[in-house]
């Protein structure tokens, strides 16, 4: 058996009548949630006799963690779905890695792909994790792919094993004693995979924060005081979200601070700090999806006091992993955290460079004196809103699949995804439910403009300046630009 499900079972074993994981009023021993693991590993068993990788298209719960781990008990990889991204983009997801059974937690339609209802309570017996190598793919999740359909990653074992024993050797080193560790990301973005797996590795307790209560500060200040809630990951934009609300929750006791997803500057250091209190470490954390979460991670010092502009590194590589720059000075990750590449058609990025897997990022950056990482930039017009990655491509030409749009183009104006559509129909109501029913709802544009061509600079690119002046003066009420 692979060194990942050694250790949770190993963990579970000694720490049997302990809390693994908690949400909202519901709550797992160790002993409960390998139990019920197993016997949905035989439910799997029965309904997926191909091994093939099996679909997670649940509510967010308990129930995903014993997903998760039924399949791997299954021998087989699990694939995250966020059921509100649309019937055709689950279609090509699950086309792409030849999954025709998807776990679900009530009546979804999902064309001919099989289903297996967890509220349907058939018990079965306990299936004993079936052999996997470390080399074995565990999960696939997908991204934006610049060509309108999403791109699947797929994650060893191996590799997530690599980032758990490097978080012990960053984040966690010195840390003995049980915590308390929550999970705000996403179940199908990859930033949520670090702190499952660290937790159920080491015996520590899993409490999935649910959408309501991370998105409002008040209700995640109250529960993160009242559960003591050691560890956290957060976006800056959630940091900045949460900063608009001025009232004083009183310091919360977390201990440690993972921000992630997008650039991280001064100011978002200082808030964090406001918010949380001084005693609060915060680590910067950096890695494409393609390299199992995170490559890089850089301890704030704690005393270091920053200007609200300032940029802040992403830091040192983790556990056996290299990073070099190109001569364009683009990110090249390579080694055990680098993914083993896309399922399906999907292109780019991956390379073998003596032998070793790596990966071209796309991230512009540089090394200071101190060898530290910073990221400076892009070399494409991929973007990062609220930790998603998201092509614009992506956007664009789902858009152009709309009845009617001729041509469509998208850009970024404080922190909102723009698109610009030349259509003879000019009803904004009807492209937002079209494109609502195509993409997840971080991807879905916040504002139509409506053109009769896409205009360009002298420069023959988009002009970007001119429909932000164009955004601007429909914003502020004033007469739109001719």
């Amino acid at each position: 058996m692979n060194n990942l499900l050694e250790r949770i079972l190993d963990i579970a074993d000694a720490k049997k009548d302990e809390i693994a994981c908690v949400y909202e009023q519901e709550q797992l021993t160790y002993n409960e949630l390998i139990s019920r693991a197993k016997r949905l590993a035989g439910r799997i068993g029965k309904n997926n006799p191909s091994g093939n990788p099996v679909g997670i298209c649940l509510k967010r719960s308990e129930k995903v963690i014993v997903s998760m781990l039924a399949i791997l008990f299954a021998g087989c990889a699990y694939v995250p779905i966020d059921s509100r991204i649309g019937r055709d983009r689950i279609a090509n997801m699950l086309e792409q890695v030849s999954c025709d059974l998807v776990l679900v937690d009530g009546d979804i339609e999902l064309g001919e792909v099989r289903t297996v209802d967890l509220n349907d309570y058939e018990t079965e017996t306990e299936l004993l994790p079936v052999e996997t190598g470390n080399n074995d793919i565990a999960y696939v999740i997908f991204t934006s792919g610049s060509t309108g359909n999403p791109k699947g990653v797929k994650i060893t074992y191996g590799n997530i094993h690599n980032l758990v024993k490097s978080l012990e050797r960053t984040v966690y080193k010195g840390s003995d004693t049980h915590m308390n560790i929550a999970v705000l990301a996403s179940f199908s973005f990859d930033s949520s995979v670090k702190q499952i797996y660290f937790a159920l590795t080491h015996g520590h307790t899993l409490h999935i924060i649910s959408e309501k209560t991370k998105k409002i500060k008040r209700y995640f200040f109250k529960y993160i005081s009242k559960k003591k809630v050691d560890v956290c990951d957060i976006t800056p934009t959630l940091i900045e979200i949460f900063s608009l609300d001025n009232r004083d929750y009183g310091n919360v006791g977390l201990k440690k601070l993972l921000i992630g997803g997008e650039k991280v500057t001064g100011n978002h250091i200082n808030k964090a700090r406001e918010l949380f209190g001084g005693q609060l470490t915060i680590y910067n954390v950096y890695g494409p999806t393609e390299c199992c979460v995170d490559a890089a991670i850089y301890e704030i010092p704690n005393r270091y006091v920053y200007s609200d502009s300032d940029s802040i590194p992403v830091g040192y590589p983790i556990n056996n992993t290299m990073i070099r720059l190109s001569k364009t000075n683009e990110v090249i990750i390579s080694g055990a955290c680098v993914g083993a590449g896309y399922t399906g058609r999907s292109q780019g990025g991956y390379f073998w460079d003596g032998g070793i897997r790596s990966y071209a990022t796309g991230d512009i950056g540089f090394f200071d004196e101190e060898s530290r990482l910073f990221i400076s930039g892009r070399s494409d017009d991929q973007v990062k809103l609220n930790g998603y990655r998201i092509e614009l491509k992506d956007v664009e030409n789902t858009a152009m699949k709309m009845n009617g749009v001729v041509k469509a183009k998208c850009f970024i104006s404080e922190k909102q995804i723009i698109c610009v559509l030349v259509t003879d129909n000019r009803d904004v109501h009807t492209y937002r439910e079209s494109i609502q029913k195509m993409l997840p709802d971080y991807m879905v544009p916040k504002v139509f403009l409506f053109d009769e061509t896409i205009r360009v600079n002298r420069n023959q690119k988009f002009d970007v300046k001119y429909y932000k002046e164009l955004l601007c003066r429909e914003e502020s009420g004033q007469k739109p630009i001719k």
